[in-house]
């Protein structure tokens, strides 16, 4: 085995090593922290967390694409690909990303997510289920039943204010003017919707909505 091949198999048994552990933290009901969710991120995308951020020369970026020379030579002809940096190195990453955005092909093809990106995956679904628990609990959340019938009691109370406008407006309206018919309206209506906003369900003082 080469230098190059034991530095990758280290790096791989290590990777692998960190999932296992926070595995166990998952099924102990602790949520990720930003870096570890991070890594876990990059496995279930399989990205490798040592991958290069700087390519020597276009034969290396093309490598690191999974792409020809050929093609690299085509998209430098392209205008706003990243280009060089003053060095003469490439940035990968802007690469990759420009690639992406510009519908070009790069990157090795689809495959079927090996055992550790699956797992990776899954860790991601179980720390999203404990930190949505943890919003439960602290309150950051609110039942769908429960909107949904505050609501239904905003409608029928705003409603019933509203629907109590011409009833007590009419006697006040008779023989006035229609600028004072006016102010009428829009003295009772900014009224009601002060109501509305300071008791927007109708509670009775000191008591609670049914």
């Amino acid at each position: 085995m080469s230098e190059a091949e034991d530095i990758k198999a280290q790096a791989g048994a290590l990777l692998k090593g960190n999932l296992a552990n926070l595995e166990k933290k998952s099924k102990e009901g602790k949520p990720l922290s930003a870096q570890e969710l991070a890594l876990v991120q990059s496995l279930a995308n399989n990205e490798s967390t040592t991958a290069p951020l700087w390519a020597k020369n276009q034969v290396e970026l093309a490598a690191f694409l999974s792409v020809t020379h050929k093609t690299i030579q085509r998209w430098r002809k392209i205008l706003g690909n990243p280009g060089a940096e003053a060095n003469g190195q490439y940035n990968v990453v802007a690469w990759k990303e420009w690639a992406k955005a510009n519908g070009k092909k790069s990157g090795p093809k689809e495959h079927e997510p090996t055992q550790t990106e699956a797992k990776a995956r899954q860790l991601l679904l179980q720390n999203q289920k404990i930190e949505i628990q943890i919003g439960i609990l602290a309150k950051q959340y609110v039942k769908v039943s429960d909107v949904e019938r505050w609501t239904g009691e905003l409608v029928m109370q705003a409603k019933k204010v509203l629907l109590s406008g011409p009833a007590s407006l009419a006697p006040q309206l008779v023989g006035v003017s229609i600028p004072e018919a006016e102010k009428l309206l829009r003295e009772w209506l900014h009224h009601a919707l002060s109501q509305l906003t300071q008791n927007p369900i109708g509670d009775e003082p000191g008591g609670e909505s049914s």
